[in-house]
């Protein structure tokens, strides 16, 4: 039998077409617009993937027992919510224990801020409150565990409560800073700590679309909102939590 040789043209230097071979095909170039809108569709992707990859992982195998730190402060928050529509001594009673004024001394503060992050915010449904916990704080601890997310979540809330103070001291001596108002507002809610753990998050994971979708809402509410609350979570996002050099 015949021995029949296969040529592998791959491996042949390239040379002449042969006759009858056609045209030579023309490499198409794309318009660079749509390049560079493919680049950060796809780069806008690649985040959203990393950011869910573990989450959606651990929600999968291991249902709600895989954010029960979360789990408990939602249903902080819904119990602070019933006891306050109570009215009047429920509302008295959680604006006492959890209702954060600057105008108040500062012991008292101090007191009432470890659960001002759980107390309904003034411009801000219950329901809100809940889901913003439920979604951010379950995967900052699929991520971080329940420690660290609760670690960074409080020591971020009580770094923007003096901030917030401040700028109050600063309008009463400097005349700059933030209206006389915010010294009777009440500051509570969890957007702080919200804010806070998704930049840490992204920052840490490096999916900078999440960073940059966090701080342009932030942004926004600020300047469609310019009350204390809005300032907060501008300078809650603009700056790293500090618990990041030691987590």
């Amino acid at each position: 039998m015949a021995n029949e040789t296969v040529t592998d043209r791959s491996q042949q230097p390239p040379g002449p077409r042969p006759a009858g071979a056609g045209p030579a095909p023309i490499a198409r170039r794309r318009n660079p617009a749509v390049r560079a809108a493919d680049t950060v569709g796809r780069s806008f992707v690649r985040d959203m993937i990393v950011f869910f990859s573990v989450p959606v992982r651990d929600l999968r195998t291991r249902r709600l027992m895989a954010i029960p730190g979360t789990i408990v402060c939602v249903a902080l928050i819904g119990l602070l919510w019933v006891i306050q529509s109570f009215r009047p001594g429920g509302l008295a009673f959680v604006q006492h224990v959890a209702g954060v004024r600057q105008g108040e001394p500062l012991w008292e503060v101090l007191l009432q801020l470890p659960l001002s992050m759980f107390a309904p915010a003034p411009q801000l449904p219950a329901w809100g409150a809940m889901t913003q916990v439920l979604v951010a704080f379950g995967i900052s601890e699929c991520w971080l565990g329940w420690r660290k997310m609760l670690a960074i979540a409080m020591l971020t809330s009580a770094v923007t409560s003096m901030a917030a103070r401040g700028m109050v001291y600063a309008s009463n001596w400097l005349h700059i800073g933030t209206p006389q108002i915010d010294n009777f507002q009440v500051d509570t809610g969890p957007s702080v700590a919200v804010v806070a753990l998704l930049i840490y998050l992204a920052l840490r994971l490096r999916t900078y679309w999440v960073v940059a979708l966090t701080a342009v809402s932030m942004g926004g509410e600020a300047a469609i909102l310019p009350n204390l609350a809005g300032r907060e979570h501008g300078r809650s996002s603009g700056r790293r939590p500090a618990s990041s050099d030691w987590l």
